[in-house]
């Protein structure tokens, strides 16, 4: 379904937005650092049919990338952090361009899994 919502906006010159979670929470370790609830499916399908795709990802930590971080049609990932009562707004602030969302992430997007390489894109 996401494919084909994202070849319309694709083909229209429109930006597809994918919005990523990783379920985390007090008193259970994470089992991997992969998206859930499929996202990085999602993130495919999408970016598959739409030459601009967005990805937005929360997570409570290190996040693996490896899988689409370096598809032709994802145009540009943001890290929203731990999310919050004034997340929604910031994150279209930062889309819109209203604030520059330049810093530095105090973890490492790597480049492959076994760590070896920083994400460059």
């Amino acid at each position: 379904m996401q494919a084909s919502y994202a070849a319309t906006a694709g083909n229209s010159g429109g930006v597809c937005i994918v919005d990523l979670r990783t379920q985390c929470g007090e008193g259970y370790d994470r089992q991997n650092l992969t998206a859930s609830f499929e996202g990085e499916e999602t993130v495919r399908a999408v970016a598959s049919g739409c030459n601009n795709t967005v990805v937005v990802y929360s997570s409570c930590g290190p996040f693996d990338t490896v899988g689409w971080y370096d598809h032709e049609n994802v145009t540009a990932i943001l890290d929203a952090g731990g999310l919050g009562q004034e997340s929604g707004n910031a994150i279209v602030d930062v889309l819109f361009g209203v604030v520059n969302p330049g810093g530095k992430l105090p973890y490492t997007l790597a480049a492959n899994v076994s760590g070896k390489g920083a994400l460059k894109k």
